[in-house]
C-alpha cells in the first residue's frame, strides 16, 4: 500500500543527485572555474528546484490527501519537504 507514492518521493529527491556529483567530482579535480562545471551547477539547480519545488509539492499534496495512505507515509512526506 502507498508504494506509488512512495516510489514519486524517491524520484523527487533523487532526480538532481548524479549532477551534483559530477560538480562535485569536477571541483576536486581543480575544473572549478570551467565551463562544464557551470553547466552542471546551473543544471543541479534548475532540476533542484523543479523537483523540490515545484514537482515535489504536488506530490505531498497527492499523498496527503489520498484517504488509503497512512499516517507514517503522510508525516513522512510532509516531513521530507519541510
Amino acid at each position: 500500500m502507498s508504494s506509488n507514492f512512495i516510489v514519486m518521493g524517491m524520484y523527487i529527491a533523487e532526480i538532481s543527485n548524479s549532477f551534483m556529483h559530477v560538480r562535485c567530482i569536477l571541483r576536486h579535480y581543480g575544473m572549478r572555474y570551467t565551463k562544464a562545471y557551470e553547466c552542471m551547477e546551473i543544471t543541479f539547480m534548475l532540476l533542484y528546484f523543479y523537483g523540490r519545488i515545484i514537482l515535489g509539492s504536488a506530490v505531498v499534496w497527492n499523498v496527503c490527501a489520498c484517504q488509503h495512505n497512512r499516517f507514517f507515509v503522510k508525516t513522512g512526506s510532509f516531513g521530507l519537504a519541510v
